[in-house]
């Protein structure tokens, strides 16, 4: 949740190496980098036109391939098969959030889901895991997917601190 700008910083093919990296600071375990990276690309993918669907069944692909990719790999399938009721029992069918892969997966889950801002970031928040980070992770690519409704929505008036 912590390297979304590198996703925009950076040339997408850097964006896998960087996100390891960073996210390594934080997440000594495999799965937690690379479910990092693949967030990354898919956000990359996002910023270069591609369908998040698309984006999340190719990055799949590759990552199936690497070395330690399983987990990852597994968790993207996980939300991809998942049906698409957004009710609690299924967000809560791809984990708790409290791992990495599985926060990707309920993230990448709610931004399929939902019809809509509010729905999706709902979907991604209401469970009983780990939410706060699951709704930063979803929040990072629904900004990305209409940014236009996200700079306007009401919501934004209740902050304390707005850049």
């Amino acid at each position: 949740m912590r390297f979304a700008p590198i996703a925009l910083m950076f040339p997408r093919y850097q964006v896998r190496r960087m996100a390891i990296e960073t996210s390594a600071l934080t997440h000594g375990h495999v799965t937690g980098q690379l479910a990092a990276a693949v967030w990354g690309e898919m956000l990359a993918g996002v910023v270069a036109s591609a369908a998040l669907e698309e984006s999340a069944t190719r990055t799949a692909e590759i990552y199936a391939r690497l070395e330690g990719g399983e987990e990852t790999v597994r968790a993207i399938q996980a939300a991809l098969a998942a049906p698409r009721d957004a009710t609690a029992e299924t967000v809560e069918s791809l984990g708790g959030g409290r791992t990495a892969e599985e926060a990707l997966s309920i993230a990448l889950y709610a931004c399929l889901t939902g019809n809509c801002f509010e729905k999706a970031l709902a979907i991604a928040v209401t469970h009983g895991g780990d939410s706060d980070s699951t709704g930063s992770i979803a929040g990072n690519m629904l900004g990305l997917l209409d940014p236009a409704t996200v700079l306007r929505h009401r919501w934004l008036q209740s902050l304390k601190v707005r850049i």
